[in-house]
């Protein structure tokens, strides 16, 4: 890894391994590790610093979920999702917010089988259909 770092959230995609973020002060920085060349590389950073959040990978997009920010010397909660882009390597604002400010958070993706939506009658999502995807989260 280029980078030490602790407090950091890794996650595997399409044969690699990717660390994002870390340390506990402004810290933006993510890296891939590709095991077939044993090499890391660094990827475009989070236009902004994030430690104690959540991460989570939905098809194959890496989610961080909530945490804490700096702004002006201080530590200040955020509700947003910001999601990793590994076709374009660029992040992106997701158009959802936790209804809290957490941080700390642990998150876990549980994919829903074929024919799940029948069984989970009147779950709905915005747009009116059951969820492919639940995800967990606990702070």
């Amino acid at each position: 890894m280029g980078t030490a770092r602790f407090g950091h959230h890794m996650a595997a995609l399409r044969g690699a391994v990717f660390a994002f973020l870390g340390h506990y002060e402004p810290f933006s920085e993510i890296e891939r590790y590709d095991p077939g060349t044993d090499q890391w590389t660094r990827l475009r950073p989070l236009p902004y610093d994030r430690f104690c959040y959540g991460l989570a990978v939905v098809e194959e997009t890496a989610l961080l979920l909530g945490g804490v920010k700096w702004r002006d010397s201080r530590q200040v909660p955020t509700r947003n999702v910001v999601g990793y882009d590994l076709d374009l390597d660029r992040w992106e604002d997701i158009d959802c917010a936790l209804p809290w400010a957490w941080s700390g958070l642990q998150c876990a993706v549980l994919q829903l089988p074929e024919g799940a939506d029948e069984e989970r009658e009147g779950e709905t999502g915005e747009n009116g259909e059951a969820p492919d995807v639940l995800l967990g989260l606990t702070g």
